[in-house]
């Protein structure tokens, strides 16, 4: 009997593996094993008389017992069968030994036969406690008590243990698998037999829950199979993922998935819940954020996790599979999408972010490599990181954990992600983000100098496109981030000038498309006619400029020609020049401050900005900054400043001009019955910000603390809302996203409540967006 919910099972391997199950679902405040019911029913039916531990000894030479030379406790230890039955004695016994063999098993077994393991699930035949757990708990675990949950409660567990007699693999990307460890040579057993008083703290075991009325219950036996060499991290994670089909270099067949008779979003559940909670220790709020993990509210969350997909489009929709995603990285959207939830307060999620962070981090060796090289840790530098699938996903796990830290965080949380983004930033370089990748296969389309006129539709490789275009946009998603932190905190960039070296992001339709077909058609590789049906607001492009040949073009060139970038280039772009106006205007004001006031102050580890503007160093004699990942130019003198000033005004200007007149043909008015849905399509608002910082006198305080201006240019955003209102009624253009921020967001409360920035989607009015597929079927 199951002592959790009192469900019956006529196997003792089958209860094993629903106890497993169902102490997760129910808790286990008691600590109980398994077999906690049939030996309290032995303790009470065979109490056998008190032996001492020589006496014990005895025996157990006597029955050949040899637990330390090798020996493994066995499933008919002393006769008894795992379900507290005694058998029929072997063969070779005459009825005589047989009858002592009983009556041995009825004395041990009425006092200490909690201690007895049957064979685990891989058939192996296990003591119940390890070498490990010899030390004081087990002297001093009171009369019952089974020794692996006496070792548990004492380290201050919640009283399961995922050792108990039988090989578990863990349900998770982690190294914790439980291996069986057989004992040394010449263990003294008999402190383990020797009854002690309980101690404070532990609960004893009533055998009155004992209730033989209930009807036997069958349970669909689940197969749990570890491969420790199949994983998707280099070892780190092990790879018991239901469908994944790793293929090893000996051609081993795929591993199979789990035979699951339940939704296997149950499993998902129970994957993320041991990522959580290795331990199992679910204590306070933490069954709270156990319950979140449920399999309906897993659904629940991940479907609004839309909502932030259709701001920043940085999950691949059409090949996300949420069994085979890093567990962090699902845990992050569960986090986000929590945010748009009735299911949970806002002081909820921030609390299910807080831990989700420290999960994320505990199991990312992406982040381990990068924050020990940060401290100098002896032993790391050099890994090569960010080449694999499961690498990627943690930096998006860890970038969407900055988000959350950001726009829906207390002021602590706040700011301690703009003190930790450094990290973030230095993971995107070692994992070359900035760059397109160039091991085959790659993306053609995302190269450097392609003349996309002479590419063919038949070499086109959707898959390597798609690799790629996640990585450009989760690069840009983090470069944003660096954007916000400087316009709307006072934080010096963290990227240089023109180090993002990539294309700037597809059009929506190729990023959505659901077949290579579809994203060719997107992207203009079948002709102009079939683009337009495919892609009809976006560039119809193969290929976006380059983010600094498309900076260049508007701070030295003429135009920004028509129909070369879609709204969510142009979003970035306008960031861009953000920080280029947010730079020169404060090297302005540090002339102004006086002689003692130039030197451009950095953030920590922060490498300094170039700040040319245009102008090279050629005699190579400017400071070097602090990591040596560029030069400082020399502080240029006021006119020069007022100049390069004037051209990021232009430049705003000529961004302006192809916002308005792609604006007409890509999302003509009345064009389509949904409105325009998306913060990072909404970039209007930001040219009208620039303009009004532009205007002489009104650039704000560079020493102005961080939540300040952050309320501040809020305060902006909003007020400027009129403007893009009045400009956009000339010519008949809808409001975006950035007009639906809440009037209090940032203002009233610096507690802040994500949804309120990054609103809702409507799929009533709003413009569709492909959301996480949960139904696996």
């Amino acid at each position: 009997m199951c002592v959790l919910c009192r469900d019956t099972f006529s196997r003792s391997d089958i209860l094993k593996r629903h106890f497993q199950k169902c102490s997760i679902r129910r808790g286990n405040p008691t600590g109980a094993s398994h077999l906690s019911h049939a030996q309290a029913h032995l303790k009470k039916s065979h109490p056998g008389p008190h032996k001492t531990a020589n006496q014990m000894s005895n025996e157990n030479e006597l029955m050949g017992v040899n637990g330390m030379n090798g020996g493994s406790l066995g499933p008919n230890l002393f006769g008894i069968s795992p379900d507290g039955t005694v058998p029929d004695a072997g063969s070779n016994m005459t009825e005589e030994q047989s009858e002592q063999l009983r009556a041995r098993a009825a004395g041990i077994g009425g006092r200490d036969g909690n201690r007895m393991t049957g064979p685990s699930p891989g058939g192996s035949n296990r003591a119940s406690f390890d070498q490990q757990n010899y030390a004081g708990p087990v002297a001093s675990m009171p009369s019952g008590m089974n020794p692996s949950v006496a070792f548990n409660l004492n380290q201050g567990q919640n009283g399961h243990s995922y050792n108990q007699g039988y090989d578990y693999a863990s349900h998770g990307n982690s190294n914790n698998t439980m291996q069986p460890q057989p004992q040394p040579a010449g263990q003294d057993w008999s402190h383990m037999f020797h009854q002690q008083q309980p101690q404070s703290g532990y609960m004893p075991y009533n055998s009155t829950i004992a209730n033989p009325q209930v009807p036997i219950k069958t349970e669909f036996k689940t197969e749990f199979k570890t491969e420790p060499s199949l994983n998707n991290s280099n070892g780190l994670y092990t790879a018991i993922y239901p469908g994944i089909h790793p293929h090893g270099s000996n051609n081993t067949p795929p591993l199979p998935a789990w035979n699951l008779q339940n939704d296997p979003l149950e499993e998902i559940s129970n994957r993320l819940i041991f990522f959580c909670f290795p331990n199992n220790q679910i204590i306070g709020r933490s069954n709270d954020i156990r319950k979140y993990l449920s399999a309906q509210n897993i659904k629940h969350f991940l479907d609004l996790f839309t909502s932030f997909q259709g701001h920043f489009p940085i999950i691949h929709m059409p090949t996300c599979r949420v069994a085979d995603t890093f567990d962090g990285l699902l845990l992050a959207m569960i986090c986000i999408g929590a945010v748009y939830s009735d299911r949970v307060s806002a002081s909820q999620a921030r609390e299910m972010m807080e831990l989700s962070k420290t999960a994320i981090e505990r199991n990312s060796q992406v982040f381990s490599i990068v924050s020990r090289e940060q401290t100098g840790d002896s032993g790391f530098g050099g890994e090569t990181i960010g080449s694999s699938k499961s690498e990627l996903e943690q930096i998006t796990a860890i970038f969407m954990m900055q988000i959350m830290s950001c726009w829906h965080g207390t002021p602590i949380q706040r700011e301690k992600a703009r003190r930790e983004f450094h990290l973030t930033v230095e993971i995107a370089r070692r994992a070359g983000l900035t760059k397109p990748m160039t091991i085959s296969p790659f993306s053609v389309l995302h190269q450097p100098n392609v003349t996309v006129e002479n590419f063919s539709a038949a070499s086109f490789d959707w898959s390597a496109w798609v690799e790629q275009e996640k990585r450009s946009r989760l690069m840009f998603a983090i470069y944003l981030l660096d954007c916000a932190m400087v316009i709307f905190f006072n934080a010096s960039p963290k990227f240089e000038r023109d180090e993002i070296r990539l294309p700037l992001p597809a059009d929506d339709a190729a990023w959505d498309a659901t077949s290579s077909s579809e994203c060719a058609e997107a992207l203009g590789l079948h002709g102009p006619a079939a683009a337009r049906t495919k892609n009809s607001e976006g560039s119809r492009r193969p290929k976006q400029p380059e983010l600094p040949v498309a900076m260049k073009t508007l701070m030295h060139g003429d135009w920004l020609q028509p129909g070369t970038t879609n709204l969510y280039s142009k979003f970035i772009l306008i960031h861009a020049l953000h920080i280029q106006l947010w730079s020169a205007q404060r090297q302005l004001a540090l002339q102004e401050a006086g002689p003692n006031a130039l030197a451009f102050p950095t953030s920590g580890t922060t490498t300094p900005v170039s700040h040319d503007w245009g102008r090279n160093d050629p005699t190579g004699s400017g400071p070097h900054s602090a990591n040596t990942s560029g030069r400082v130019t020399p502080v240029d003198s006021a006119g020069q400043l007022a100049s390069s000033i004037k051209s990021i005004n232009n430049a705003f200007d000529k961004w302006k001009k192809a916002w308005d007149e792609d604006m007409s043909t890509q999302y003509p008015p009345s064009s389509s019955s949904y409105r325009r849905f998306g913060f990072c399509r909404d970039a209007v608002h930001f040219y009208w910000l620039a303009k009004y910082l532009l205007q002489s006198g009104r650039s704000l305080d560079f020493q102005m603390a961080p939540d300040q201006r952050f309320g501040q240019v809020m305060n902006l955003l909003k007020s400027v809302k009129n403007w893009v209102q009045t400009d956009s009624a000339k010519r008949g253009e809808e409001l975006g996203s950035v007009s639906d921020i809440d009037k209090d967001y940032g203002v009233s409360n610096l507690t802040l409540d994500m949804a309120q920035l990054f609103k809702p989607i409507n799929r009533q009015i709003d413009s569709p967006v492909p959301g996480v597929q949960t139904n696996m079927g």
